[in-house]
């Protein structure tokens, strides 16, 4: 990664009621230029390859998105690159 900088201006990690998780991040704008390209990219990736009667809401995809490029990152550092 690049020297880029993280910014937590109030940081937040929620854990409501549910269980579900809410975060608040802020990047530098090359940063954040990167991974909103990476979930982008995911996110149309999913949509291609759902049964379009089963369509997940796009912040559904989204989320998803974010969650399978966090997994494959996971599993190449174990793995090793494919």
């Amino acid at each position: 990664m690049s020297d880029s900088k993280l910014v937590w201006p109030q940081p937040e990690l929620q854990v409501h009621e549910d269980g579900m998780y809410a975060f608040t991040w802020e990047f530098d704008p090359e940063t954040g230029t990167k991974i909103a390209a990476a979930l982008k990219a995911k996110e149309h990736e999913l949509w291609r390859n759902e049964d379009p009667s089963e369509r997940r809401t796009p912040q559904q995809r989204m989320a998803d998105a974010l969650v399978e490029l966090i997994l494959e990152s996971q599993t190449e550092e174990v793995d090793g690159p494919v």
